[in-house]
């Protein structure tokens, strides 16, 4: 509610629009409700957003959208990611340990399904440094992932185990491939570096 309020206060000086928007998204995740109404909701609002901030100035949206950001990532976020820590079954998967081999193929899964695709949309030219940046960046996976398990186990179509596997699978691509990637990103600049230096030594 503190965090409705505050990006209503925020919105006020450049019209109504984003207000509205945001607000709907509330009402929508207030009468949805669920993880997957949610992403469905949220998306909506996007849409709502995109409509009304058309007709506002360049500065005016982007002054709103960074505070809007600010208020996802530094308050929404981290507590979405707390309760997916709550909710997260390991006993289920201390019971099944033979589960546990579905945490690694699950993370190559992401690589080939979600990482792979990323290359289609790699500036042309782009290093083979920036290439294996993008596949990593781009094979991240949390949310959809906790979506489709809760639904799955509320149906019994797949045991909790299962669920946790793959959800643990989600969980370790946000932390070690976003790390992976900077760390390929600045291998790369660290080398473009070396040859502009040289190149430099050389003229």
């Amino acid at each position: 509610l503190g965090a409705m309020l505050y990006v209503n206060r925020i919105t006020a000086l450049d019209g109504s629009g984003a207000s509205l928007a945001v607000s709907a998204s509330y009402m929508l995740k207030t009468i949805g409700g669920g993880t997957s109404k949610g992403r469905v909701t949220g998306n909506v609002a996007g849409v709502l957003w995109r409509i009304f901030a058309s007709g506002a100035t360049t500065h005016a949206r982007e002054s709103v959208e960074t505070k809007i950001e600010a208020i996802s990532f530094g308050f929404l976020v981290p507590i979405f990611f707390i309760t997916t820590g709550v909710n997260f079954d390991l006993h289920s998967l201390i019971d099944a340990p033979r589960h546990l081999i579905y945490v690694p193929i699950f993370l190559v899964a992401l690589l080939v399904l979600r990482g792979l695709p990323s290359l289609l949309v790699v500036p042309k030219g782009s290093s083979w440094g920036d290439r294996r940046a993008t596949v990593l960046f781009g094979s991240t996976s949390l949310p959809i992932i906790i979506a489709v398990t809760t639904i799955g186990v509320q149906r019994h179509l797949i045991d909790s185990a299962f669920a946790t596997a793959l959800v643990t699978a989600g969980m370790l691509s946000v932390i070690i491939f976003p790390l992976l990637g900077m760390s390929q990103r600045r291998r790369q600049l660290a080398r473009e570096s070396q040859q502009q230096l040289l190149a430099e030594d050389d003229s």
